[in-house]
């Protein structure tokens, strides 16, 4: 299953699309569960997570750059 990452603001990205301050805490410090940058806090999503958005959107939970690429389902 892709590490996807909720920021405080209810943005989903994965690793690859975490932007720039994201992707510099997450090579600092590759295991984290929660990055705090200057312009978010973001958490690895759980279980639960998924569970609520899928229950509440309908469509699993997707990092919203590869969707909106065509990459995610």
């Amino acid at each position: 299953m892709e590490r996807l990452w909720i920021s405080n603001r209810g943005e989903v990205a994965c690793d690859a699309h975490l932007g720039g301050y994201g992707t510099q805490e997450l090579a600092a410090r590759p295991n984290a569960k929660r990055l705090d940058t200057p312009l978010d806090v973001w958490h690895v999503a759980t279980d639960a997570d998924r569970a609520d958005w899928r229950a509440e959107i309908g469509t699993d939970l997707a990092c919203e750059t590869c969707r909106f690429r065509g990459g995610a389902a």
